[in-house]
This record gives structure tokens, C-alpha cells and sequence, in this order.
């Protein structure tokens, strides 16, 4: 069934396309948020009747198929389809080759990345269970208060049958999509053929792009939503036309509804268009006027009941930043401080006896006393500050090459003082750069939430770029050979066997590009080899959930679960969930504790918090069964 998923982005590309003012690619990505509108739509509307089933969901995307397909029939949609031509060369075949690699990763990897464990997937399974969307309680409020739209198109494929595998191409899809809304903005920017194509290729060599495209993440499909604002601002700027609007909206609307990050690195473009609708007082012009309720109203009609739900339960409608993540101090300390460990945190990278790293530590360091400020300050750091030396990993990697390429991009726009426009798009790019390091304290994982902005510079790189034909091919070959390792060697869903070349290396004392935490990571097969359970092997944590979903007494019908926040429960809810097996956390904290229901009597209670031979739960008396690694067991008395 999930075929009905890809019959509807090939007739909604069509029928944009065939309207006429939708350029091909254009039309590519607008199916594509129309996909993730779709998925929006058909998700609120069941859950209200608590109607989210897999019969329903799969009726609802038949039905919409084929009124697409009448739709197509009747204004002879196909007969209009213009192919652009296209010279294949080698940038243009290594992308291709980026995109089938991660394609084959993320179609043959389990999920394994921790957020998706513990709150992406798993979120998306409470749903199935409840068939519904509203708050539950829970002891990780990300997989409540989290935006959700990455996981409604999740949600949809999870309903029509699809794997863990098909999961993963959310994240592909929208990778794509970055390196056509890239393409479409190197046109608007009057680019050459030559600075289009490198802006392709630069957006298909971000390593944590790469990385993340075969994961079920969300940080790619903020960047395309970013990207293709990004496009709605160009063509509005230069003609204020209801097309243009509909990219705006959908980057506003649908991107904020993915990630709270999308509304900071378009906020500087959104200020410039407020700024352009004032000078043209669109009070006074019923199409400006019309164009801002538009934007307005889909923004509201999209989030509004998100809103509206985290208001209900946290008393704000943004719970995520506010929570744990947004700076608590402001001013030029902190930020200065910021600004600094944010560039340390792109520039970290091997170096002989870590010099390098050592090197970026004690300037810093220095820095900081300067400032007066302890460079791991709780009020301006999650965490505690770190430069990685070398990371395969999609929550760490950082993008070296390609951010001393946005600075000396940046850098060269400054200086030419002929290319305002230039200077102008840099300002607004680096703005969201700066009110990030403002809002959002400095965190060791940031690289992954500054995708959209490495993507929506690309372009402007490939614009300042003006080296002669041989040393853009050495620039182009150089980066190649750097974006292999994170193509072919992710660290947790690698192609290539790292046992196999671990063992070329012994003894592992030697092994110099990485430290010995780090190399466990790595100590895995390829997934080519590895088969189900075992390729998490290693990961003590997981696999002791894992252990005990597979020797679960099949009479269990109920199951609580007293876990820590980041407990990855995903692998029980696959197992449990679709046998109809209901799982509920108890003893949650305020204030999901009053949400809870308190007439729910599980058979057992998983647990990672109490040590206890025995527990009550809602006036009953549970006994310690046994202990299973992290896990300890309890079974109710009878």
C-alpha cells in the first residue's frame, strides 16, 4: 500500500506542473509539501473521532489518488509535461551517486538513531495505539510537545503497511528535495550553469545532510522547508505574484510545524518582507492585503491546534526550547561566548596528537576569561562544551569545509562592494545565524540544527565562487574524496564493515583518528551484513529492551512503563502495539501526571527508576520478577 504514497507526489507534480506556472522542479517540490500537507490534514481530522487505523488511512490516500488521477485526466495534465534538458557530467553523477547510497542506507538500515528510539518512532506508535493524537502521558514530554509534522507523514506510512526501512525516506526525500529547491535558487539568483551545478553538488556534500538522510530524524525536513521559503522569498521580491505565496506559506506554515529552529533562520526574511508589504502599504492593495491573510491564516490553520494542545498541558504553546534549551542570560558576554564555540564547534577536526583541538580549547578558553565567564556555563550551554574531533555520527558531524566556504563566501561579498544584493541575501543568512546563538544555548549535537542554514547558503557560495576551471575541479575532486567517509562509513549505519578495517588496523592503541570511546561506536558490521537484533550489539541500553520484548509472556496485555526520559522504547512498542498489547508510562512528573489514567492496572511494570523488591501502583501491589540489565521487571499480585 505504500505505493499510494509515491502515485500521489507523481500526480501532484504533475498537475502543479501543469497549471503553468510551476517550473518542473518547482513543481517536484510542492508535491512533496503537499505530501506532508496531506499527511497533516488526513491525521487531525481522524484523530478527532479517534479514527487513525490503518482501513481508514489507506481508503482516505486511495480516494485522494484518484481524484488526482480524474483531476489529471480532465485538464489534460499529461500531455503537458516539459522534461528540461540536462547535461550529465561528473558533479551531476556523483550526486546521483550521493543520492542512490543513501537511498540503499536508509532502505536497508534498522532505526538507530537514539532520538528516533526514544521519541521520534515512539511517538508515533502511542498514536496507533490511541488512534489518536492527543496528549498522553508520558517521561519524555519531546514525544508530546515536540512539533510533529516529520512524524504525521511517518505516522501515514506506518498505517499503510510500511517498515522501519520506509521510514528512513522521509529524511531522503526531503535531502532531495534540499538539492532542488537549491537548484531552483541558484536560477533566481541569475546564476550560471556552472555555479547551479556546484550549488547541487555543495548541497549533496553537507556531511551532516549525508548522514542524515538515511535517518528518521527531522533536521532535513526543516531544511527544506527553510530551502523552499528560501525560493518563495526570491520570487516575491522580484514580483509579488500568488505563486510565490504559496512557497512562503508552505516554508511558514508546514516548516514551523516540523521544527521551532525553521522560524529562526527565517526570521530575517520574514522581517524583510514585512519591511516590503509596510513600503507598499498593502493596506491599500487587496492583493498585498490578501497575500498577508494568506500567509497569516495558513500558518494559524496549521499550528493552531498544536498550539492549542501544549497550551492545555504546559501553559505555552513553545514547550521545547523554553524547557531546557534557550539561553538564560543575554547580552554581549553571552553572546560573544556563543558566536565563538559555535564556529569551535564547525572547526573541530583530526589533527596529529589533537593538536588542532587543543589549540581551538585554549584559545577559547582564553577567550572566555577574557569575558568572564566559565566556558561551560550552565546558563548559556547544554551540556558540557566539547569539540569533537572527527565524527562519522548524524548528531555530531560538523560541516568544516563547507562553513570555511560560507565565511569566505561571506567574506568576499563584504569586500565587493558592487554586489549589494549579495550583501544584502548574507545579512539575512547570517541573522538567523546570529538570533540562534541569541535564543538557543550552545549544545554539543547544534550541528545537526543548523542544516537549513548551511543549505540555504550553498547557493551564495556557488555565486561568490570564481576560480579558474582547473582549481574548481581540484576544489570539487577535494571535496568528493572528504564527503566518502560520511557516505560510506556512518557510524551507525555503515556500508563498509568497520570490523573489517579495524582489524587491518590492530592493535586498536594505534588508531589515531579517533579516541577509544568513539571506536566503540564504530566496533560494528556493515549493515549489508548484519541481521536484525545483532547490528546493536554493543548497545547495552537497547539491547536490554530488546531482550525483553522478545521473552515477553504472550498472556500480557498491559504494560507500564517507569523509565527515564531518554528510555528507548520504540523497540517494545513495534513488537507490542500492532498485537494489541496497550503501553502506558506511570508515575510520570507534572505535568503529564495529571493526565494520567489512573484506572489503567498494568500485568507488569518495566522499570529504570526504582529499586525496590516491590512497588504500588495505583493501589496495587507489584513485585520485583526479576532484573534484566538497566530493566528491572515487576509483576502484579493477583
Amino acid at each position: 500500500m505504500i505505493i499510494l504514497i509515491a502515485a500521489y507526489l507523481i500526480l501532484c507534480c504533475i498537475l502543479f506542473h501543469a497549471t503553468e506556472n510551476f517550473t518542473l522542479l518547482e513543481s517536484m517540490v510542492l508535491s512533496v509539501a503537499s505530501l506532508f500537507l496531506a499527511s497533516f490534514i488526513l491525521v487531525e481530522v481522524l484523530s478527532l473521532w479517534n479514527l487513525l487505523n490503518s482501513t481508514l488511512i489507506s481508503l482516505c490516500w486511495i480516494v485522494s489518488n484518484v481524484a488526482l488521477l480524474l483531476i489529471a485526466l480532465k485538464v489534460k495534465a499529461f500531455n503537458k509535461i516539459m522534461l528540461p534538458g540536462l547535461r550529465i557530467g561528473y558533479v551531476y553523477i556523483f550526486v546521483l551517486l550521493v543520492i542512490t547510497i543513501t537511498f540503499v542506507t536508509a532502505v536497508l538500515s534498522p532505526i538507530t538513531n537514539t532520538d528516533s528510539l526514544t521519541y521520534h518512532l515512539s511517538r508515533v506508535m502511542y498514536w496507533i495505539q490511541n488512534e489518536n493524537i492527543s496528549q498522553f502521558a508520558t517521561n519524555n514530554h519531546r514525544q508530546v510537545s515536540y512539533q510533529p509534522l516529520a512524524e504525521y507523514l511517518i505516522l501515514n506510512i506506518k498505517l499503510l503497511g510500511g517498515s522501519d526501512s520506509v521510514t528512513n525516506l522521509v529524511q531522503w526525500i526531503c535531502f532531495v528535495g534540499c538539492l532542488f529547491n537549491g537548484f531552483r535558487i541558484a536560477e533566481l539568483l541569475n546564476l550560471t550553469a556552472v555555479q547551479r551545478k556546484l550549488t547541487v553538488f555543495l548541497i549533496a556534500t553537507i556531511p551532516m545532510g549525508i548522514l542524515q538522510a538515511s535517518s528518521t530524524q527531522n533536521d532535513l525536513v526543516a531544511a527544506f522547508f527553510v530551502s523552499l521559503f528560501f525560493v518563495g522569498y526570491l520570487k516575491y521580491k522580484r514580483l509579488q505574484s500568488l505563486d510565490s505565496v504559496i512557497f512562503l506559506v508552505a516554508g511558514v506554515a508546514l516548516g514551523g510545524f516540523v521544527k521551532g529552529t525553521v522560524y529562526i533562520f527565517i526570521l530575517p526574511f520574514c522581517v524583510d518582507l514585512v519591511l516590503l508589504f509596510v513600503k507598499k502599504t498593502f493596506w491599500k492593495n487587496k492583493f498585498l492585503t490578501t497575500h498577508v491573510f494568506i500567509l497569516v491564516g495558513g500558518f494559524l490553520l496549521v499550528n493552531g491546534a498544536y498550539f492549542l494542545r501544549n497550551y492545555q498541558l504546559f501553559g505555552s504553546i513553545f514547550v521545547t526550547s523554553s524547557l531546557e534549551i534557550s539561553n538564560e542570560i543575554y547580552g554581549l558576554r553571552p553572546f560573544f561566548s556563543n558566536v565563538t564555540r559555535q564556529f569551535t564547534l564547525q572547526l573541530g577536526m583530526w589533527s596529529p596528537g589533537n593538536f588542532w583541538n587543543d589549540l581551538l580549547l585554549s584559545n577559547v578558553s582564553s577567550f572566555h576569561e577574557f569575558l568572564g565567564l566559565n566556558i561551560s556555563d550552565p546558563r548559556i550551554t547544554f551540556g558540557d562544551y566539547d569539540i569533537k574531533r572527527f565524527s562519522l555520527n548524524e548528531d555530531y558531524a560538523n560541516n568544516t569545509i563547507h562553513f570555511i566556504l560560507i565565511v569566505s563566501a561571506t567574506l568576499h561579498a563584504i569586500f565587493n562592494f558592487s554586489k549589494a544584493k549579495s550583501q544584502n541575501i548574507w545579512l539575512m543568512i547570517w541573522g538567523g545565524f546570529f538570533v540562534f546563538v541569541i535564543l538557543i544555548k550552545w549544545q554539543v549535537f547544534a550541528n545537526r540544527l543548523f542544516l537549513p542554514w548551511f543549505v540555504i547558503s550553498m547557493p551564495m557560495v556557488a555565486k561568490s565562487v570564481s576560480l579558474s576551471k582547473w582549481r574548481l575541479k581540484a576544489l570539487v575532486i577535494f571535496i568528493t574524496s572528504v564527503s566518502l567517509p560520511f557516505l560510506l562509513l556512518n557510524s551507525t549505519r555503515p556500508l563498509i564493515s568497520y570490523n573489517f578495517i579495524i582489524g587491518m588496523l590492530k592493535p586498536t592503541e594505534k588508531l589515531s583518528f579517533a579516541d577509544q570511546k568513539t571506536l566503540g561506536l564504530y566496533r560494528k558490521n556493515s549493515i549489508l551484513l548484519t541481521k536484525g537484533d545483532k547490528f546493536y550489539a554493543g548497545q547495552e541500553s537497547l539491547m536490554s529492551i530488546i531482550d525483553v520484548t522478545n521473552n515477553l509472556d504472550n498472556k500480557v496485555q498491559k504494560i507500564g512503563l517507569d523509565v527515564h526520559r531518554d528510555f528507548e522504547d520504540y523497540p517494545l512498542l513495534k513488537k507490542v502495539v500492532p498485537s494489541k498489547v496497550t503501553v502506558k508510562h506511570v508515575f510520570t512528573e507534572e505535568p503529564f501526571n495529571t493526565i494520567e489514567d489512573k484506572l489503567f492496572t498494568p500485568q507488569l511494570i518495566l522499570s529504570t527508576e526504582n529499586t525496590a523488591d516491590s512497588i504500588f501502583y495505583n493501589k496495587r501491589l507489584f513485585k520485583l520478577e526479576k532484573a534484566n540489565g538497566q530493566i528491572k521487571i515487576y509483576r502484579l499480585c493477583e
